[in-house]
């Protein structure tokens, strides 16, 4: 999620404008410190040199850490206080390593599975990576001379995509490069090719913002892979991704501005796909999503090799405005907050999202709803209404009429009166679909997304024809 602010006399996110819900990912604001929720001081900074037995050590120390990590997945954190020194026990509590904990599986989601140990046996430092529902945890164990735990640190981890082949589709594992501070990193992403298709056209999916992998996992959703698996049943190819501070969380600048968090990567994965040979590269479209449909208009100015883009649940009003609306109903639900509180809450949050909207610095990291101020002086840089009246290529925006978070009359509407007379612009609502394009429990909650379901047919037959139908012209 991103990061929640107060406001008295109750908290509020400050955005649920996510991938879906907004209660998936850490935040991109300050991945490192919490993102890794139980890094502590203790933590040392420089290691002891790895002693003679260092093979028996290390051997023991490695199953060590796998039995930790068990005993923090099962709950007994009690367990594991047990094994810290004097100092990080003076440092870390049972009571905050617990909630540390559980604001990581906030972002990942229920355990599943032990993946894997990566072990650093000279510096005595172990790796434990989890499989969860949504994403991997890695969790970090390091040691003192005598073997007691001296830090313990959590982060998301990108377990390897896998991949499917089947009699409709077959899928390659890719990756997106990005340099952070002088180092190249790949990220981890999909192309999901149509069997028995030469050169087909091809997607690039864009998730909503705060973290998500490439399948824009929520909740045990997946709708980027929905979306993916029926195209590639229509003769269309795609790719998906990783985002960056999904998958390292501790490179986000502290001047994060929404092209390191989007515009970017998006750029990347666009260039890659005009220089594949199993995808027809002057036939490329943009899907985006949730935030990567209200800036999907701005890619595709900034990538003319784009020739139609896709907008599910965007909006071309202010991210600020959107991060009121929603804040606007999250008080309307809470029976504990009364009517003088609701009023205090709203005007003070109405004085930053105006300060929101107005801030032009770049440089300036100070903290304004939950993100850098340079963040939302990015993002005011877009004039986006600007934008896609401008553009000349097909463009197709789509909506659920069940969608709480992005509202078919405000957000969808917005679209429309700024497109109306474009003949190259096409719009679609669907009765009771959510934010994700799925069946609506009738929730107007992040509890609508607990029941797993699937992006429905004919979101995806309505894409595929418009891609189909352009494509060929």
């Amino acid at each position: 999620m991103m990061k929640a602010w107060k406001i008295a006399p109750v908290v509020l996110a400050a955005s649920v404008f996510l991938t879906a819900c907004g209660d998936r990912g850490t935040d991109t604001t300050a991945a490192q410190t919490e993102g890794s929720a139980v890094q502590t001081e203790a933590e040392a900074t420089t290691a002891p040199a790895a002693s003679a037995d260092a093979p028996a050590e290390a051997e023991s120390l490695e199953e060590k850490s796998k039995t930790l990590a068990m005993k923090v997945v099962s709950g007994d954190f009690a367990g594991v206080v047990a094994e810290f020194n004097d100092e990080l026990k003076d440092t870390l509590s049972e009571e905050n390593f617990r909630a540390g904990w559980e604001q990581m599986t906030v972002s990942a989601g229920q355990f599943q599975d032990y993946y894997k140990t990566e072990a650093e046996e000279s510096d005595k430092i172990y790796h434990c990576i989890l499989q969860c529902e949504d994403s991997g945890i890695r969790l970090s164990f390091s040691y003192d001379e005598e073997g007691k735990v001296k830090s313990v640190w959590t982060d998301l981890f990108a377990i390897p995509p896998e991949l499917t082949e089947n009699e409709t589709l077959k899928e390659q594992e890719i990756q997106i490069p990005f340099t952070s501070n002088g180092t190249e990193y790949q990220l981890s992403g999909v192309l999901t090719l149509p069997a028995g298709v030469e050169k087909p056209p091809v997607v690039i999916l864009v998730q909503g913002s705060g973290q998500s992998d490439y399948n824009e996992s929520i909740k045990g959703n997946k709708p980027f892979q929905d979306l993916a698996f029926g195209l590639a049943e229509k003769g269309i190819a795609s790719i998906r991704y990783n985002k960056r501070y999904y998958q390292f969380p501790g490179q986000a600048p502290g001047a994060l501005t929404i092209s390191d968090e989007v515009l970017d990567d998006a750029a990347t994965a666009i260039q890659m796909a005009a220089g594949l040979d199993s995808v027809d590269g002057s036939r490329i479209y943009l899907i985006g999503h949730s935030l990567g449909g209200m800036l999907a208009p701005k890619i595709a100015q900034d990538n003319p090799q784009l020739i139609g883009l896709i907008s599910l649940a965007g909006t071309p009003r202010n991210l600020a405005d959107v991060v009121y609306d929603q804040n606007v109903d999250a008080l309307d639900q809470m029976a504990d907050v009364n009517e003088l509180q609701k009023q205090a809450s709203l005007a003070q949050l109405k004085q930053m999202v105006e300060q929101a909207k107005s801030v032009s610095d770049l440089t300036d990291q100070t903290n304004l709803i939950g993100l850098p101020t340079c963040y939302w002086a990015s993002l005011n840089q877009i004039d986006t209404v600007s934008i896609v009246k401008e553009l000349k290529i097909p463009m197709l925006f789509l909506q659920g009429t069940a969608d709480f978070q992005v509202k078919p009359d405000t957000d969808f509407a917005a679209w429309k009166e700024a497109l109306d007379g474009h003949e190259n612009a096409q719009f679609q609502t669907y009765e009771d679909l959510n934010h994700l394009f799925m069946k609506t429990n009738g929730k107007t909650d992040v509890s609508e997304y607990d029941v797993p379901g699937h992006v429905e047919q004919a979101v995806i037959d309505d894409i595929a024809a418009f891609i189909l139908e352009n494509a060929a012209e």
